[in-house]
């Protein structure tokens, strides 16, 4: 076995990493293809979206079922036709995420209703284990209390925990309208008077984001919900600057979501809600802050990246799902 494998549903996937943990090879997990595209040497790259295809829609419920490697673009048609969709939107280069990478890198996006996160999300999963064992954590209903919460383990483990192959979570229905409110302060206290203001009314926002524009501050305000709440919303940010624009979200999450293509690094940090831009390091130029999230994504020269090391707690929740070391870490958890 070399290069790179497309399993075709649990059994094969199975077998497969039931043979590299026996032969002492290592596998890389891969969504779409954007991680883990080919194996080098003993590293087998697993491709996981030939498992794919929506389970079950409870449109209902506000819950559905897919197989790991269906990708974001067919879950979003299938949920489309019965006025529902999923509750993220992540970067989705070419529509080529899929919806176990979502969880998997926990891959949020800028946009949630109520801020949600990946996290949140999700209600439960099947995966295979590195040993080749198939287990199901969670639940396929939103309340559950079914002991130890091991799926959310799953959200952000970048497959180094195990092969997740099918999910259950949250959809919402699609709101009857959205809007984008801009506005491009000159000084921080303006821009952190907006903040402050999109954040405390009534109609939670969608995605509330501060990045530079020229010599200013932009901050984009996405609101959703019914055509009344959110022309009450706009009217009283209308006071703090913020008019109606297009507001292109797509490239303000790809901003989060990859590396520079300079010689400059990503940096991720915690951002306070107040006053997040103070909070910034010194000699930032580049910046996007997910303020409902409380994150600041940062353009910094590679020197000032301090390494990430893998907490101890982690470590020993990774050895126990797998003790071989069998699934290398991509970006994430374990991480090198």
């Amino acid at each position: 076995m070399t290069g790179a494998f497309q399993p075709r549903n649990e059994a094969e996937l199975g077998d497969t990493l039931r043979g590299c943990a026996a032969e002492g090879r290592r596998v890389r997990l891969s969504g779409g293809g954007l991680v883990a595209k080919k194996g080098e040497g003993e590293l087998l790259g697993v491709w996981m979206f030939g498992i794919s295809g929506v389970v079950e829609i409870r449109e209902g419920d506000l819950v559905a079922t897919a197989r790991a490697g269906t990708s974001l673009f067919e879950i979003a048609a299938e949920l489309q036709e019965r006025g529902r969709r999923f509750p993220l939107r992540p970067y989705d280069a070419g529509d080529r995420a899929t919806v176990g990478g979502v969880f998997a890198a926990a891959a949020d996006g800028l946009s949630g209703r109520l801020g949600f996160r990946a996290r949140d999300v999700l209600l439960g999963a099947r995966a295979v284990l590195a040993g080749g064992a198939v287990v199901a954590v969670g639940a396929k209903v939103v309340k559950s209390v079914a002991g130890f919460d091991v799926c959310k383990a799953l959200v952000g483990s970048r497959g180094c925990l195990a092969a997740i192959t099918e999910v259950t979570f949250r959809i919402e229905a699609i709101p009857e309208v959205s809007t984008t409110l801009t506005g491009v302060f000159d000084d921080r206290a303006a821009a952190h008077a907006a903040l402050a203001a999109a954040g405390s009314i009534a109609l939670q926002p969608s995605a509330l984001v501060a990045s530079p524009q020229e010599d200013g501050v932009r901050v984009d305000v996405l609101l959703e919900g019914p055509r009344a709440a959110v022309a009450e919303a706009a009217r009283l940010l209308a006071s703090k600057g913020l008019a109606a624009g297009e507001g292109d979200w797509a490239t303000l999450t790809a901003f989060a979501a990859l590396d520079p293509r300079t010689s400059l690094a990503l940096a991720v940090s915690p951002s306070p809600r107040a006053a997040p831009l103070d909070a910034l390091p010194p000699g930032a130029e580049l910046y996007l802050i997910d303020v409902l999230r409380g994150r600041s994504y940062v353009h910094v020269p590679p020197a000032s990246v301090k390494k990430r090391e893998t907490p101890p707690l982690l470590e020993r929740v990774r050895q126990a799902f797998d003790p071989k070391g069998t699934l290398a870490p991509g970006r994430g958890i374990g991480s090198t």
